[in-house]
């Protein structure tokens, strides 16, 4: 499990998982190394080999899933939140940007997350595409929450195991944009400091 978490942070470190190497949000630099559909986009299903966690699920079964009490924690960045989320997202990014513009694995994000959700709480842990998300729901499996979700698909939409899944904005599911106010990444950092 550990590999899977070193592999998926150096990925994501070294590619932003972007696809096309279109930016995400205005604060970022192009890269060009990683397609979303390319074959380390995250697989739906694992085999016996490869236990997971966590469950990769569909956006329409992550909007159930927050209908019926869960929270959905948007793991981009404070930019692409701030344009367009889930409604009633929450923003803890798992990567973010250096004074020198350089991406770099969010040192503070567990504990954010742990100050302000129980283990107990379901979590439905969304990108763009999956990739991010996926990283983030297996560490907080790892660190006891019991109950974590990876929403593939993202807000954009991926191609996983040659399947297209669209995203949550293409799935017609409640989007807002704006900071978040109290679920917003500022809000939670500085909650979590209290």
């Amino acid at each position: 499990m550990q590999l899977r978490v070193v592999l998926l942070t150096t990925c994501i470190l070294l590619t932003g998982c972007k696809p096309g190497g279109k930016n995400e949000s205005p604060d970022e630099k192009p890269n060009n190394t990683l397609q979303a559909n390319s074959p380390t986009t995250p697989p739906m299903n694992t085999t016996a080999d490869t236990p997971r966690p966590t469950e990769d699920i569909k956006p329409g079964k992550a909007y159930e899933l927050v209908q019926d009490g869960a929270i959905y924690l948007d793991v981009r960045s404070v930019s692409e939140f701030t344009q367009s989320h889930p409604a009633d997202a929450y923003n803890v990014p798992i990567i973010i940007f250096g004074d020198d513009g350089q991406r770099d694995k969010n040192g503070n994000f567990l504990e954010i997350v742990k100050a302000n959700f129980s283990p107990k709480t379901p979590i439905v842990c969304g990108c763009k595409s999956g990739m991010r998300s996926s990283m983030a729901a297996d560490m907080l499996a790892e660190a006891g929450f019991e109950q974590v979700y990876n929403m593939v698909g993202g807000m954009g939409g991926a191609k996983v195991d040659g399947e297209s899944v669209p995203g949550w904005e293409a799935a017609g599911l409640p989007v807002e944009s704006g900071e978040g106010g109290s679920k917003s990444y500022a809000a939670l950092k500085s909650d979590s400091h209290d």
